[in-house]
């Protein structure tokens, strides 16, 4: 099944809670930065990249692992495991130069083998990795390492954001050979955190500074300690304790009840998340491009940013980049539009409107509120959430 997202109503600024001091301290007289996250996956949760089902597994994932390149808050590409990049002239293949010097937990020194080792796998079928659709403009045979620090990516045809494209969730670099047995609950990266206890569906997970860390200064801290708390109130009232140092989103709800104390800090970034409706794109109703246009025009987009995220939110046009970012391709959202809905769910057969059932989570806090909200309009008089 294809599942596509229908509606992108908001993007949604990070919002960090910390307890305030000069510097984030940690809890109670421990050694870690306690962090709080907000989502759960449970028996799936992961050490493996390739197999991240939900935010929660990014959380210890990421300090484990590097990225051939990152993306910062304008969508410019920044060095990570490489050093630098370019494109031939026919746009057809891509040159990335690797870090020197770099080793992974396990002791065994980083090249070039582990970043082809690390895309083949992403792409192999067998591995089932949600890097295949995301990766998809990606040749296996196309990826090469002419020498120990230099990989090369040729594409069929020229893919010029290329760069932008391998810094998804998914490609954190592991080692060749690696396999999913193993990484799925031991980590081997090239990160500035080492796994110390992991176990999937614990209630803690524990790691500790790298001290082989390419990056030098890096990291700050000497353990990281993570747990979540899937309730607004429960995680307020853990930082608030002192259990907690550091929560890295906060539900919009509880914003008013900390603004103005003392006792924590907040911190508001660009929009940097993003809330969607999704459809199967294969599954009728949905499968007609009139019925998801209808349901993009009912949305009154700056409402629900106001009602869903008090205002902490902004509204966006159906793709993940910011409007006010130099890389959207547009300038305004998509404006609400009953008689306009109402046409097109006429001329795809349902001139009475439809019933549908709309499954969601708290994977992003908020994601229920819009659910109950989307619901309400008149262009959508059978429709309920689940």
């Amino acid at each position: 099944m294809k599942l596509a997202r229908l509606v992108l109503t908001v993007a949604v600024p990070a919002l960090l809670l910390m307890a305030q001091s000069d510097s984030v301290m940690a809890a109670n007289g421990d050694e870690c930065v306690h962090v709080l996250g907000y989502e759960w996956s449970g028996e799936k949760q992961s050490m493996d990249p390739a197999d991240m089902t939900s935010g929660d597994d990014a959380y210890h994932i990421f300090p484990v692992y590097n990225r051939l390149v990152d993306v910062d808050d304008n969508f410019t590409v920044t060095p990570e495991l490489a050093t630098e990049w370019s494109v031939s002239d026919d746009g057809l293949t891509w040159t990335f130069k690797l870090r020197d010097g770099v080793t992974f937990h396990s002791g065994k020194p980083f090249t070039s083998a582990d970043v082809v080792y690390t895309f083949k796998r992403l792409l192999d079928p067998a591995t089932g990795s949600g890097a295949a659709a995301v990766l998809e403009f990606m040749d296996p045979a196309g990826i090469a390492a002419p020498d120990a620090t230099t990989v090369t990516f040729t594409t069929k045809a020229p893919v010029v954001e290329l760069p932008v494209l391998i810094a998804n969730k998914f490609t954190n670099i592991v080692a060749k050979g690696a396999n999913a047995n193993t990484l799925r609950l031991k980590g081997d990266g090239t990160g500035p955190f080492m796994q110390e206890q992991f176990e999937p569906n614990a209630p803690v997970r524990i790691l500790h500074k790298n001290p082989n860390y390419w990056a030098a200064g890096l990291p700050r801290a000497d353990c990281v300690k993570i747990t979540v708390a899937q309730e607004a109130v429960a995680g307020v009232a853990a930082i608030l304790s002192g259990d907690v140092d550091l929560m890295l989103n906060v539900d919009p709800s509880v914003i008013s009840a900390l603004q103005g104390n003392p006792a924590v800090g907040l911190l508001q970034t660009g929009a940097s998340n993003s809330m969607t409706v999704s459809m199967w794109v294969d599954t009728p109703p949905f499968d007609d491009v009139r019925v998801r246009e209808a349901l993009k025009l009912v949305v009154d987009r700056q409402a629900m940013a106001d009602t869903v995220l008090l205002s902490f939110g902004q509204v966006a046009a159906d793709n993940p980049v910011p409007l006010a970012n130099p890389a959207s391709f547009v300038t305004e959202a998509p404006k609400q539009d009953y008689e306009k809905a109402k046409a097109l769910l006429a001329e795809a057969g349902h001139a009475d409107g439809l019933k549908f059932d709309l499954y969601t989570a708290e994977g992003v806090p908020g994601m229920v509120r819009m659910a109950q909200v989307f619901p309400k309009s008149p262009s959508l008089p059978g429709s309920r959430s689940t």
